[in-house]
């Protein structure tokens, strides 16, 4: 029997939470919903015209959210990335393990990487993003034991190009190798418009699912909704499309099906697909098919967008035991 639900890998950022209107978005230069890599110094000017708006601080980054996610519903998960020798990385560890996920940290002489999310009135984040340490993390870092320990390894799509790529193939190699399955979230559309070769390449080779959103399926396929999931389908069997207010796409056995999201009061949008994600792997670890699984993901991202953060801030593992008993989720 295997150790963990899930490993993640993925960057560990620590979250700077800030609600703004979208003028300072525009004072800023920054568009809106997009995800910038800024440097060190941008990101120094940045939190310098924030330094009067009050934030909210907490650990974040894509595999990071999810695993914890998994954590949360009662799961077993790890986190592997790379971080600073700083208070950040100390914070961001304690945080990780207080919700019950384990790390496997490396370090590097860089600072902790860290995400500035920008919350406007609708609820969308935009992102300012500086990886620091993060971007460290190379093929020797890759902790394979952890991943022959665990039913699902979990990929975010920001390991799939640069010097980090290495590692990630390595990972998702080991893993097919020692019969666990492989979980990509594709991330983000400008990453994918960088390194939509690659991707295609280890999605083909080594994905079983996939998660993606609209704009991040049609920046991969030109298509959208049901059409894109059908170009998806030829490099991957299982495949989740997130539709937002709308729901999700399910693709699984040459069949799609719609999943209604759940009517809830948004605070933000940050972290949802993540959580969306967490839900799914957690369900699908215990063997629930890919239908069932969607809408426990489904639950757990409607928790996410009414919390400040890009976690769920009430206990969600109620709801594993509230998805298993539904009668309507075959």
């Amino acid at each position: 029997m295997k150790q963990f639900d899930v490993v993640g890998i993925g960057n560990p950022l620590l979250d700077l939470v800030y609600e703004v209107d979208e003028e300072f978005l525009a004072e800023v230069e920054l568009s809106k919903a997009g995800m910038f890599l800024i440097s060190q110094e941008q990101s120094q000017t940045l939190l310098d015209r924030l330094e009067n708006i009050s934030r909210v601080v907490g650990p974040g980054g894509s595999a990071a959210n999810t695993v914890t996610g998994v954590a949360l519903l009662g799961g077993k998960s790890l986190l592997m990335g790379m971080v600073g020798r700083d208070g950040h990385a100390e914070l961001y560890d304690s945080c990780l393990c207080t919700s019950g996920a384990q790390a496997r940290f490396s370090f590097d002489s860089l600072p902790t990487g860290h995400a500035i999310a920008l919350i406007t009135p609708d609820g969308e984040r935009t992102f300012a993003v500086y990886l620091g340490a993060a971007m460290q993390f190379r093929e020797q870092h890759v902790d394979r034991d952890s991943i022959s320990q665990s039913k699902f390894l979990h990929i975010e799509g920001y390991q799939l190009e640069g010097e980090q790529l290495a590692a990630a193939k390595a990972a998702m190699k080991h893993a097919k190798e020692r019969n666990t399955k492989v979980s990509i979230d594709l991330a983000d559309p400008h990453l994918i418009g960088r390194a939509k070769t690659d991707m295609q390449r280890l999605v083909a080779a080594y994905a079983d699912i996939i998660f993606l959103n609209e704009e991040e399926a049609h920046a991969y396929t030109g298509k959208r909704g049901e059409e894109a999931l059908q170009e998806l389908a030829k490099e991957c069997d299982t495949v989740f499309l997130k539709l937002g207010e709308k729901g999700s796409l399910v693709w699984h056995n040459q069949e799609i099906t719609h999943i209604p999201a759940q009517q809830v009061t948004v605070e933000n949008l940050n972290g949802a697909g993540d959580g969306y994600a967490a839900g799914v792997l957690y369900a699908l670890a215990r063997e629930h098919s890919p239908v069932k699984a969607a809408h426990l993901g489904t639950l757990v991202a409607a928790q996410v967008v009414q919390s400040s953060t890009a976690r769920p801030e009430k206990p969600i593992h109620v709801l594993a035991n509230a998805y298993k008993s539904s009668e309507n989720t075959e």
